[in-house]
């Protein structure tokens, strides 16, 4: 799959989210930055499996846990990076396992929810969108001072 490098370019996005309240919020806020899109929800890793298996996605924004299992582990078996064009992570975990594991996995971006609003979420969806890396500041201090 070819990856999106600009805004227009993205076309479908799944919300990959257990919490439907969160998952929501997402979608509305990615509705914003991306008005042209067209958004799936899904709660559980095996939902979106089966619809990344009916869809080409150009965006996957999810959370970590899930109720049948989490995002790394989805990620690292291969799944997610060959059928998605670019992942933003959304979380507020902040252990050191999760974050260094979501940087080996090379994802597009990490976006602390715990510590930034609306607004920089938004940013990171035009900062991956445009092809670039974005790791919320939080994030990244934390990874630096684990060193």
């Amino acid at each position: 799959m070819a990856r999106p490098s600009s805004i227009g370019e993205i076309r479908n996005v799944l919300i990959l989210e257990a919490d439907q309240f969160s998952a929501d919020t997402l979608c509305q806020a990615s509705g914003m930055v991306f008005p042209e899109a067209t958004f799936k929800v899904a709660g559980r890793l095996s939902a979106a499996t089966l619809l990344a298996d009916a869809v080409s996605f150009d965006l996957l924004v999810t959370g970590i846990h899930l109720a049948d299992g989490n995002t790394i582990d989805f990620l690292a078996a291969g799944v997610g990076r060959r059928q998605f064009g670019r992942v933003l992570v959304v979380t507020a975990h902040r252990e050191q396992w999760v974050l260094q594991s979501l940087r080996d996995l090379g994802v597009d971006g990490v976006f602390d929810m715990g510590n930034e609003g609306l607004a920089q979420f938004q940013e990171a969806l035009r900062v991956v969108a445009a092809g670039c890396t974005y790791w919320s500041a939080g994030i990244l201090e934390l990874l630096r001072r684990h060193r």
